[in-house]
């Protein structure tokens, strides 16, 4: 991946968006002779200043590539609000407005012959206008993945001028909110085609913070029902995330009973080869570990996770490769590719 840390704008320069040019970066990434995507954005972002979430995307790519598969099609944004712990996805095609002012969802076809050459897409972009980000003090990391490349990560940390967002007192509202609050359910639920134990086939625990990913290369639907995504993860704790039951509840008193001491939420992003269509999942995951009455937001949880994509409500097949990446806070892990294929049924022939 391309360092970039000496060629970024100064952050007051992003303002106004589009203002600006980076001509510095530019010469840089032309004289390496780069191909891909690179992304540029502030440092800080001071939210009773400013209203907009500026960033900078730098597209290197031949004609012949553009046109097979461009980032237009086949490219996704991806934004991770850490606070959270929410991923946020979008498109090229969600910035292009029509003379209206309004979103044109169907730009102008260039029938041309394609020539030989290198296209360079500079494209300035306010994320507030596609995403209803809360204009509240927070940490974001801002990616793009195409296929099996991506981008370099860029991280914009939300802030009040005058620091009131760290002092002891408003950390302290925080953490009592977030002691108060329990995570969601799970997610898919525990049943027939999803579980959360480790298998045979499940990756080893992560020795540091990261996830694993197990997926078959390939799955003949005609003789298969199943698409079973084996996982593993080690991952840092955050208050929120603890399940909190009370000490005469049956749950807690009950030791035939397992049931988790926290929920984990991961992302699974599936990008597919062809047509570039996404489809993002945001699954609840559980973990069992043993947490201490203290000191618990220091700790990191453990857990395995096992989900048949073709049992998911909302999953859509299509006979074709796709790419799955996984997220959780500043973890970001992929891709691992499965095709879906169709064989001919042999006593059809």
């Amino acid at each position: 991946m391309v360092d970039i840390a000496d060629f970024k704008l100064k952050d007051s320069l992003y303002w106004p968006i589009g203002a600006h040019d980076n001509d510095k970066l530019m010469n840089h990434l032309d004289d390496i002779d780069f191909f891909g995507v690179i992304l540029e954005g502030p440092t800080r972002i001071e939210i009773d200043k400013w209203e907009t979430f500026p960033a900078i995307k730098y597209h290197y790519v031949t004609f012949k590539e553009a046109a097979t598969f461009g980032f237009w099609t086949h490219g996704v944004f991806t934004l991770m609000d850490l606070n959270n712990n929410r991923l946020y996805i979008f498109k090229d095609e969600d910035f292009i407005l029509d003379d209206d002012g309004g979103i044109d969802d169907d730009p102008d076809d260039d029938d041309s012959p394609i020539g030989d050459g290198i296209l360079v897409d500079f494209g300035p972009m306010n994320l507030r206008d596609v995403l209803d980000l809360t204009w509240e003090p927070s940490k974001y990391i801002l990616t793009t993945v195409m296929r099996e490349g991506q981008s370099n990560r860029v991280v914009t940390e939300l802030v009040k001028s005058d620091g009131s967002h760290k002092t002891p007192e408003f950390l302290a509202l925080q953490k009592e909110k977030w002691e108060k609050t329990d995570p969601p359910p799970l997610y898919p639920g525990w049943g027939d085609h999803h579980s959360y134990g480790k298998v045979e086939n499940s990756p080893d625990l992560p020795e540091t913070s990261d996830i694993k990913i197990k997926v078959p290369s390939q799955i003949d639907l005609r003789t298969s029902e199943n698409w079973i995504m084996n996982g593993s993860f080690r991952l840092p704790l955050r208050i929120q995330e603890i399940v909190k039951v009370k000490p005469d509840t049956p749950e807690k008193s009950d030791p035939e009973i397992k049931r988790p001491t926290a929920v984990k939420g991961i992302h699974l992003l599936l990008v597919r080869e062809k047509d570039g269509e996404e489809q993002l999942f945001s699954f609840q995951i559980p973990s069992f570990d043993n947490l201490p009455e203290e000191n618990q937001e220091n700790q990191v949880i453990t857990g395995h996770f096992n989900i048949d994509f073709l049992k998911l409500p909302r999953f859509s097949s299509r006979l074709q490769t796709y790419y799955l990446y996984a997220f959780s806070g500043d973890v970001m892990v992929g891709p691992s590719t499965t095709t879906l294929i169709r064989s001919e049924d042999p006593e059809e022939k």
